[in-house]
């Protein structure tokens, strides 16, 4: 490692060289916030558009990401730079990028990829039906998303197919890269004079951002936190690239193995 690149770390966990500006609570939040509600407001006709098609309700979802979620992001990050006076750059949009060491960012990425699925993926499967009934027992059964082979059921072979490429496409990589740049990458750093503050706020608004499924809240909530807690310690969104990102292509995956018959679905 050159001296170069050892200046660039110390600076990045110091908090300092960024080109990140002190955002207020409420600025943080409606930034964190009006991409979720751009994604619902597509999501509500996608899901209608689709009933009877053979296609599952999730691609709704995956659609609306991408048509919704997606360019509302960058949109904000765009127009805040410009807001802010600075520059539109990479080192400006994302400035906690310290150097990973290759052996460091493929455990600790990993080890938040497991511990997201366990988390998204395991606990959530198992206690959303009872929040669901719970809480929001009002919300139409045909607005509900069943993840896993529950949400499969009822699809043709060609519906089944077009979830799967979505789900590689959107989830995993336009929807799931963009997710974590904005939330850790772009308004992590913003909230940085909050202290380690910063790192439940951004969790909680993240989960909150996920407007179509409200019963999973406390779930992203974790999520978000284990992945928010590495990139704010490290000052790196490379872990928490590594951790979302890794989660999502793990559960794609899993996925691909039902869909071609290579995992028995549960």
């Amino acid at each position: 490692m050159n001296t170069q690149t050892l200046k660039l770390q110390a600076a990045a966990l110091e908090g300092k060289g960024t080109a990140a500006t002190d955002w207020s609570i409420s600025r943080i939040a409606a930034h964190q916030l009006l991409p979720g509600l751009a994604s619902l407001v597509a999501f509500v006709p996608l899901l209608w558009a689709l009933t009877g098609t053979g296609i599952p309700r999730m691609a709704a979802l995956f659609l609306a990401i991408l048509i919704g979620e997606v360019p509302m992001s960058w949109y904000l990050m765009i127009r805040s730079q410009r807001a802010d006076g600075q520059t539109l750059s990479m080192q400006n949009l994302f400035p906690w990028r310290a150097p990973m060491g290759f052996w460091r960012l493929g455990l600790l990425g990993f080890g938040l990829a497991i511990a997201g699925m366990v988390i998204i993926f395991g606990l959530a499967t198992a206690a959303e039906p009872f929040i669901r009934e719970t809480l929001f027992s009002w919300v139409p059964e045909g607005f509900v998303l069943q993840a896993g082979p529950a949400g499969m059921e009822g699809a043709t072979r060609t519906g089944l197919l077009v979830l799967w490429a979505l789900s590689g496409l959107v989830g995993v990589g336009i929807g799931g890269v963009t997710q974590e740049l904005y939330s850790r990458g772009f308004l992590l750093p913003r909230s940085a004079h909050l202290g380690w503050m910063s790192v439940p706020l951004n969790a909680g608004l993240f989960a909150m951002m996920h407007l179509a499924a409200p019963w999973g809240w406390p779930f992203f909530f974790f999520g978000a936190l284990l992945w928010g807690a590495a990139v704010y310690r490290w000052r790196s969104i490379q872990l928490g690239l590594a951790g979302h990102v890794g989660m999502l292509a793990l559960g794609w995956l899993m996925m691909t193995g039902m869909v071609f018959g290579f995992i028995p679905a549960p």
